[in-house]
């Protein structure tokens, strides 16, 4: 076998994605084998809202084959106007004869490897891992958070609790998931979470048709993020054609726009033509805000990161020229204003355009100050030099094939 150029980049392992996800299984496995050690039949499903999905999916297969589906909760003369891929799978996984839990709990098992796969070169698109320090990093862009995640943390070990009451820590027991990694633990999260990144790893590296596909693809599959990727393709394109670089192209611009009003009509004015919707919406419209209280803990430490990065040399000037930087300042501020909209119009859950999408923006923007910030600790004598975590970390061949 050939030898390996001088200063090539070795390929990253194929298990360092799948490794770093394993933890977001813990709820699911324990909720199976609690079930089991009762004598119980394990649903599989670990959150109230989980049922509902796949009572959606039924609806595809339960006159016949059907590529819309109507609310499952309404009359049975409700219109089939409805349609996201993922629920159309979900429902093609139960019409093969799978338990509703299994299919879900499978279908989430692939999306979450797949979520995992795309963080992990994004964060090699971004970042890099040629240094133990930015390998310590990447497990800080999937496992790191806030204040909250440091003392549920620390909570849980003080007194002795089970991992997943560290995992699901947080307002509404952890289940708005204000950070990445714990999006992971929920099957459609994990899906909406790897469009979303993969739609930004294509725009960075310019392939600008997978860019749209992802994002046609996230319109479809969820309201806010939907509403949300489309704004941030649109603002970043824009904005990249006023600055005249080749981040971005007219077709881009354009293709984004048409999609972002596409969304806006289906959701906001067809939708709104039927009644059985107009219910369903009126849950919508619940006044979920996304408090101070809850996004200044969420955020603290990465905003301090970022904003340390953009302060120190060569400061925020030189940070903004490079175009990798200005799509996630944009990222960060489109979601924190749609979290914010109830400042102006009517409230319609803002807390759902959060679920960790500011907090990764912000990690990419701070993530070289962090990196700095390892690297003084790794100079400290004996500090990680003496721990398995840290010896695995500096290996040159751990995480290469």
């Amino acid at each position: 076998m050939p030898a390996r150029p001088r200063g090539e980049a070795r390929p990253l392992a194929w298990w360092v994605g799948p490794l770093l996800a394993l933890p977001t299984l813990i709820p699911v496995a324990r909720s199976y084998q609690a079930a089991y050690s009762q004598g119980k039949v394990a649903t599989g499903f670990i959150e109230y809202e989980m049922p509902y999905y796949m009572a959606n999916a039924r609806e595809h297969s339960d006159q016949g084959i059907q590529l819309t589906y109507g609310n499952p909760y309404a009359s049975y003369e409700t219109p089939a106007i409805y349609f996201q891929p993922q629920i159309f799978l979900l429902g093609g996984l139960q019409r093969a004869g799978l338990d509703p839990g299994l299919a879900l709990n499978l279908f989430g098992l692939a999306a979450l490897f797949f979520a995992a796969w795309v963080a992990v070169r994004l964060y090699k698109e971004m970042v890099g891992l040629e240094t133990s320090a930015k390998r310590l990093a990447l497990i800080c862009f999937f496992w790191g958070g806030g204040i909250r995640s440091l003392a549920g943390a620390a909570a849980g070990m003080i007194q002795h609790k089970s991992p997943t009451s560290w995992l699901l820590f947080g307002p509404a027991n952890g289940w708005w998931q204000l950070n990445f990694g714990r999006n992971l633990v929920y099957p459609v999260e994990a899906y909406y979470h790897a469009l979303f990144l993969f739609c930004l790893l294509c725009l960075i590296r310019r392939k600008f048709a997978a860019t749209l596909v992802s994002a046609a693809l996230l319109s479809m599959s969820h309201p806010f993020m939907g509403l949300t990727l489309a704004l941030i393709i649109v603002v970043y394109s824009s904005l990249e054609l006023l600055l005249k670089t080749c981040a971005a192209t007219g077709t881009l611009f354009a293709g984004s726009l048409t999609i972002l009003i596409l969304h806006v009509a289906y959701y906001l004015v067809f939708l709104n033509r039927f009644a059985d919707h107009r219910v369903l919406q009126s849950q919508w419209e619940l006044a979920w805000l996304y408090k101070p209280s809850m996004y200044l803990p969420a955020l603290f430490i990465v905003g301090w990161l970022a904003v340390a990065r953009l302060v120190r040399r060569p400061g925020l000037r030189a940070a903004l020229e490079d175009g990798r930087v200005r799509l996630f300042a944009v990222c960060f501020l489109v979601v924190f204003a749609l979290t914010q909209h109830n400042l102006l119009i009517k409230p319609r859950q803002p807390i759902h355009f959060a679920h960790g999408y500011d907090w990764v923006a912000l990690f990419f923007i701070g993530a070289p100050a962090l990196v700095s910030i390892l690297e003084r600790f790794q100079r400290i004598p004996h500090w990680f030099g003496a721990t398995p975590l840290w010896a695995c970390l500096s290996g040159s061949r751990c995480w290469t094939t």
